[in-house]
């Protein structure tokens, strides 16, 4: 075997394994690894069993990873506070676990990669072999800014050992160009410049799900409440939005709900015969989850519109193909979102994406081709949903291109081989 075909043995370290964006990243670059006959071991910080993707889980049979859990003991927060910073001590704690493995069990790997919590990487380091670190989106930025001394110095601290151990990662990539353009701000003194790897969606499974989802709605086994299957079965309505995200405020889905409404409205009230769905994770623990999703139902409510608006929390894949597969399109409104999966996922579902024009979205949808990029104003982007979706052959069309750019730009085979010349590359740069 070449050396650039030669296997690779390949640590994926993460700090907790949940259902998120970054979870569902880290995977799909372990899946695109092991296609190309590498062995990949999953290791986390934290594991919840009740709420995780099923290749982690030893006990399903889509099991993929061999993973190990070390530091579920160390909590997430003390009193709602200190989450970055446990985050930090997880992971090195973690690292240390596998220098621990290295040393007395005698496993080595040929390269870790490794994301979210930058101070993990030095002690990385001591394994021996390259780290590749992905950056979603760097912390500083993450945090609101405050006026109490004692959180400035705390912050500060952070901001230093991030930029620190930033800078002993052998090679960095982000999500996209704009978190590129943010990176090169938090990180003007380091001397490397983050690759562009953008997440990948699994457009063969997609098509799957699409075709299930469509028989399912077609032979009156939808999964989806009688609210919108009612709407989607009567010939005189039919015309049905979706918006997926997080119940959370800085997804500003309040701007989905004004342009649903602005859209829908003459001088007499609400006149379209549409229908709304809300669709996300949701947690009852988590404040910004209550009040936002609490806000919108008030909302709602005032705006005398609860027969055309369903919210739906924490819905199955089943339930999430049939909403991409049965909607008019989808409806995309965070502000400078870092790369945004929702909108390829609806892409390679053949769904149209209605976003705001800022962040990621503006990189993985092309304007009046797979959708439309709207400022975020809801006169505006009412007018589009009100404008540009009444043309049947003219949402197959928009459809089709954003299934076509899902496969060609995102597809896992693309990402997968990407990701392989990249490690590849490391590999036999080490060796050299």
């Amino acid at each position: 075997m070449s050396k650039s075909t030669k296997s690779l043995r390949i640590a994926l370290v993460h700090p907790e394994m949940i259902i998120g964006g970054a979870e569902r990243l880290m995977l799909d670059l372990g899946i695109g690894l092991q296609n190309h006959g590498h062995k990949v071991d999953l290791y986390a910080g934290y594991l919840n069993k009740n709420s995780v993707f099923p290749e982690v889980l030893d006990d399903n049979p889509k099991t993929t990873f061999s993973t190990r859990i070390y530091g579920n003991w160390i909590p997430r927060s003390f009193f709602g506070k200190f989450h970055a910073l446990l985050a930090i001590v997880r992971m090195i704690y973690l690292s240390l676990c596998l220098c621990v493995l290295k040393c007395f069990h005698k496993i080595h790997y040929d390269l870790v990669i490794c994301d979210t919590v930058a101070p993990s990487i030095p002690f990385l380091r001591l394994l021996g072999c390259p780290v590749f670190f992905y950056c979603h989106f760097p912390d500083r930025f993450l945090s609101q800014p405050s006026k109490n001394p004692l959180k400035r110095v705390y912050r500060a601290a952070i901001d230093f050992f991030d930029a620190f151990s930033m800078g002993k990662a052998t090679k960095i990539a982000v999500n996209s160009k704009f978190t590129q353009s943010k990176f090169k701000l938090a990180f003007p003194k380091l001397n490397q410049t983050p690759m562009v790897l953008y997440p990948p969606v699994n457009v063969p499974a997609a098509r799957k799900q699409r075709e299930e989802a469509l028989n399912r709605l077609n032979s009156g086994t939808s999964t989806l409440p009688e609210k919108v299957t009612s709407h989607l079965a009567d010939p005189t309505k039919k015309t049905v939005f979706v918006s997926i995200n997080r119940f959370e405020s800085k997804k500003n889905l309040q701007l989905a709900l004004d342009a649903f409404y602005a859209g829908g409205t003459d001088h007499t009230g609400f006149i379209k015969p549409w229908h709304l769905v809300f669709a996300g994770g949701y947690n009852s623990q988590t404040k910004d989850n209550v009040e936002t999703l609490k806000k919108l139902q008030t909302k709602v409510k005032d705006l005398n519109i609860e027969d055309s608006v369903t919210f739906m929390t924490n819905i199955t894949n089943e339930q999430k193909a049939e909403l991409l597969t049965a909607s008019r399109c989808c409806i995309y409104t965070p502000s400078d979102e870092h790369f945004g999966i929702v909108p390829v996922e609806a892409m390679a579902f053949q769904c149209p994406v209605v976003a705001v024009n800022s962040g990621g979205p503006m990189e993985s949808i092309v304007d009046r081709v797979t959708g439309f990029l709207v400022p975020p104003n809801a006169a505006e982007l009412g007018a589009v949903l009100s404008l540009r979706f009444d043309d049947d052959e003219a949402q197959r069309e928009m459809g089709k291109n954003g299934l076509d750019r899902a496969d060609k730009i995102f597809g896992l085979d693309t990402f997968g081989n990407e990701i392989n010349n990249i490690v590849v590359s490391l590999c036999s740069t080490k060796s050299d």
